[in-house]
């Protein structure tokens, strides 16, 4: 039996988020949607199912207020993942940018995706994964609140999105996912 770190790499399972807000502002203040939070509810399942120790939460937010990672965060219940925050992605291509630096700096070699049904453009965004060593599978959440407004914008979108696919090589600017110590045991980092 080996211990080298590609040993270790070759079963390590990242969730990752993608955040979601509805409109600019509920009640002059910047939300996270029903949706994001069925999201989040869903991958506290999955972490039930997989056993990951590694969850990340994806999404910026409005200047002055918690970002969406934040807010997932925040909402996020389950006690045994680490949580990690990307607060600087606009986009669901950034944060799947930021998902591929993620999973190389935790050494994972597979992904699960959790968004939503609609989220029509997510997998063009995380299709080239695989050539840099990182399989992706997607859980949906199933919720109908919208529906016709969300896939409308994801028709508009997807064409770009299949012809951009994500920016793999593009340099994002500093920064990238943090680990939110005060979710999951953030402790044993090194290990």
């Amino acid at each position: 039996m080996t211990n080298s770190t590609d040993d270790r790499r070759a079963d390590r399972l990242g969730i990752v988020v993608h955040g979601h807000r509805d409109g600019n502002a509920v009640a002059q203040r910047p939300r996270i949607s029903a949706e994001c939070l069925a999201r989040v509810r869903a991958a506290e399942r999955a972490t039930d199912r997989f056993t990951p120790t590694d969850v990340l939460l994806c999404g910026a937010g409005a200047p002055g207020f918690p970002s969406e990672a934040r807010q997932m965060a925040d909402a996020w219940l389950e006690p045994r993942a680490r949580i990690w925050l990307d607060e600087d992605s606009v986009d669901s291509a950034q944060n799947a940018q930021r998902a591929l630096q993620w999973a190389e700096i935790i050494g994972a070699t597979q992904l699960l995706v959790v968004s939503s049904w609609w989220h029509l453009r997510l997998p063009a965004y995380y299709r080239p994964f695989r050539s840099r060593g990182v399989a992706v599978r997607h859980a949906r959440t199933r919720r109908l609140d919208r529906v016709v407004r969300h896939v409308a914008h994801e028709l508009r979108y997807l064409p770009r999105a299949l012809r951009r696919g994500p920016l793999l090589d593009v340099q994002m600017p500093d920064g990238g996912p943090v680990l939110y110590r005060g979710v999951g045991p953030a402790e044993d980092l090194a290990a």
